[in-house]
């Protein structure tokens, strides 16, 4: 008690942001990726984070299902 606070200080790595229709933005440590390449990159991250080994085929097979057999409008 008495003890004068600390400063607080957040350091974040980036940003990764779907934005749908195989378009993302990443902004990750200064840097800038868009469009499809940042979409590629958001989908294996997310797939990346995903715990188990059959989650992540599970994922994998469901979106590659939803990409080939993609409506067309």
């Amino acid at each position: 008690m008495g003890r004068s606070l600390e400063p607080y200080h957040a350091h974040h790595a980036g940003k990764i942001i779907s934005l749908g229709g195989g378009a993302a933005l990443i902004d990750l440590l200064g840097g800038r990726i868009r469009g499809r390449p940042a979409w590629w990159t958001y989908r294996l991250i997310y797939l990346l984070k995903l715990v188990g080994t059959r989650n992540k085929l599970q994922a994998l097979a469901s979106l590659t299902f939803n990409r080939i057999f993609e409506p067309t409008v």
